[in-house]
C-alpha cells in the first residue's frame, strides 16, 4: 500500500513535471537514413565535417541555429521534433489540476484509514 508521505511526494513531483523532448541526435540520424543522406554529405551542406555530424547523433539537444541550418540543408523541419512533445499550457495545467485533485482525495482517504 502507498503511504501518505509517498503520495505527497508524487504530488510535488507531478506539480513540477517537465516532459522530456525527443532525442534530437537520434531523430537526425534516422531522418538522414530515410533520406539516404550520409553524415559526410550533410556536413558538406552545413559547413561541418562528417565526423562532427556523427557526434551530433549522440547529442540529445541541438542548438536552434544548427537546427535551422540542418533543416534548410535537408529540406525538412527539424523543429517539429521539439514541438511535438509540447502541449498547450492550458491543456497541461488542466491535466495537472485533475491529477492534484485525485491525489488530494487519495491522501484524505489514506489519512482517514490511518486513524
Amino acid at each position: 500500500m502507498v503511504e501518505v508521505g509517498q503520495i505527497e511526494l508524487i504530488l510535488v513531483l507531478l506539480q513540477n513535471k517537465i516532459t522530456p523532448m525527443e532525442h534530437m541526435g537520434h531523430s537526425l540520424r534516422e531522418l538522414l537514413k530515410q533520406k539516404k543522406i550520409s553524415a559526410d554529405e550533410l556536413g558538406k551542406r552545413i559547413g561541418r565535417s562528417g565526423k562532427t555530424v556523427q557526434k551530433m547523433f549522440l547529442r540529445p539537444y541541438l542548438h536552434s541555429l544548427l537546427l535551422e541550418k540542418i533543416s534548410k540543408a535537408i529540406e525538412h523541419d527539424m523543429f517539429q521534433y521539439m514541438a511535438k512533445d509540447i502541449k498547450p499550457a492550458h491543456e497541461r495545467i488542466a491535466e495537472l489540476e485533475e491529477e492534484v485533485r485525485r491525489l488530494k482525495a487519495e491522501i484524505t482517504l489514506l489519512k482517514e484509514r490511518q486513524k
